[in-house]
């Protein structure tokens, strides 16, 4: 990696940016755009090059799916080209999804980074999964490769609701979605409240946790299971914590040794900026 990196995390509302010097982010770097003032990505690109100077790398973890080198976001009419990025630094250039980001940054965070749920006991070297509950829904596994780590291209919040999901929303007279991202994220939260009042959370919080389940048998994260997102925060800040936690403690037939795995909200900000920092190693 260069001696300077720019990176960034480009959300729907808010780009921000900071540069990394010889592997460490400088947190007095730090800048934060609102989208709605730049017409295009490239515009405000410009702003912070201007802003903080010259680079001799660029990582940026983007919220859409990155496809040969390019993403056109989904809830913002920005697209981000790594071609671009290449004009603005003489060094290499790394752009991912933002949940890839996520994933990356799970090695290198540090206590503070984290809210440990459950203590549980992590296989060294296991491979770890972090879930996304925020904006939209999405899980990925992280493995070690040789001296680093890498992460799975997923998109889980576009499968169809699991049977077992499907059951418990119709149980509770709630229309059930089309997709997992239209249940678990805060727009389906935001209707099951509406339309189920007091109970929504607690509804949502088990179907969290079957989600949580299937991905955890499909994954098998013997080194841990991350949380991210606002919506898993604020599940976690409330009373559906300790159904969602229940939940997970239940034995994991014909698995049992999974009911150990450690549990953590990863509660950094930046913590797509260390994933970032990660993919430039």
């Amino acid at each position: 990696m260069g001696e300077t990196a720019l990176l960034g995390d480009i959300g729907g509302t808010n780009a921000r940016f900071a540069l990394s010097r010889n592997g460490r982010i400088d947190p007095q770097t730090r800048i934060t755009l609102r989208n709605d003032d730049h017409p295009t990505f490239a515009e405000a690109l410009d702003e912070v090059v201007s802003r903080l100077g010259a680079v001799d790398a660029i990582a940026l973890a983007v919220a859409g799916p990155v496809n040969g080198g390019r993403v056109r976001m989904t809830n913002r009419d920005w697209v981000v080209e790594e071609t671009y990025l290449a004009t603005r630094t003489s060094g290499p250039v790394r752009m991912m999804n933002d949940l890839t980001a996520q994933v990356l940054a799970v090695p290198d965070l540090r206590e503070t980074d984290r809210e440990v749920l459950r203590a549980g006991k992590p296989v060294p070297g296991g491979q770890w999964l972090v879930v996304n509950c925020g904006t939209g829904f999405n899980a990925a596994p992280g493995l070690h490769h040789g001296k680093g780590c890498a992460a799975l291209t997923t998109e889980v919040g576009m499968c169809v609701l699991p049977a077992r999901i499907a059951d418990r929303l119709r149980a509770s007279n709630y229309p059930v979605p089309a997709t997992c991202d239209e249940l678990l994220s805060g727009r389906g939260l935001s209707g099951m409240r509406h339309v189920l009042g007091a109970g929504a959370d607690t509804l949502f919080a088990h179907c969290l946790a079957d989600m949580l389940r299937d991905q955890i048998y499909a994954m098998m994260p013997q080194g841990g299971v991350y949380l991210c997102g606002g919506v898993a925060r604020a599940v976690f800040e409330g009373r559906a914590r300790d159904v969602v936690l229940a939940r997970l403690a239940e034995a994991y037939a014909p698995y049992p040794f999974l009911k150990d795995l450690p549990v953590s909200l990863i509660t950094a900000d930046d913590a797509a900026l260390i994933g970032c920092q990660a993919a430039l190693r």
